[in-house]
């Protein structure tokens, strides 16, 4: 492990430097760090995580603190550098987890439903139709928005969704689900025959 960098302020002068070599340096001494990977892994298998989980949250944990930091999210009058990244990684791997188990719970809804009555092959080439349909609307308004969007659709609060998406707040995030719905009524003010889709869905 690189030990060149000996506190947190080199380590954000590393980031916010314009040498790829440095800051590529410095996300993986933070990666790679004994305290912070013992962390992480302790926190994320109390939540009934695998060592997969903890290695792949970490990763991602890092790749937002590089986000927040470039952003000038990161306070670290607020926070350590180790403190705030275990935090992210914790919040990731729940986040996800409980993505997985309301997907889960919507499967086996929707097995029973399916169990109950005949099922028509039809309907699953309709469902499908609904989805590229959707999905064509929501990449109009850009990656960000759709992701976004598709949070909010999953009930995820306001507060959740600046927390995973690195808002500054949940009024952020949501004058962010304003202009997305903005861009997407703008897209489809041109497009009609799309719009009667929809609205038929």
């Amino acid at each position: 492990m690189d030990n060149s960098f000996t506190n947190d302020e080199h380590i954000l002068r590393s980031i916010r430097g314009k040498s790829p070599q440095l800051v590529n340096a410095a996300l993986k001494y933070l990666y790679q760090h004994h305290t912070i990977r013992s962390v992480v892994s302790k926190q994320i298998s109390g939540l009934g995580g695998s060592p997969d989980d903890s290695r792949e949250s970490l990763h991602q944990a890092i790749a937002v603190f590089y986000t927040h930091v470039m952003e000038g999210k990161y306070n670290p009058a607020l926070s350590a550098i180790s403190t705030y990244v275990v935090k992210i990684a914790v919040q990731i791997y729940y986040t996800r987890r409980r993505s997985e188990i309301r997907r889960d719970k919507t499967i086996d809804r929707i097995s029973e439903e399916m169990s109950s009555s005949i099922f028509d092959p039809s309907e699953l080439t309709e469902m499908e139709d609904q989805k590229t349909l959707l999905d064509t609307v929501l990449s109009a308004a850009g990656d960000r928005c759709k992701r976004l969007l598709k949070l909010r659709s999953a009930d995820y609060s306001m507060s959740e969704i600046a927390e995973i998406m690195g808002y500054r707040s949940q009024d952020v995030a949501k004058n962010a689900a304003l202009d997305c719905r903005k861009k997407i009524n703008e897209f489809l003010a041109g497009k009609p025959a799309l719009l009667a889709a929809l609205k038929s869905l």
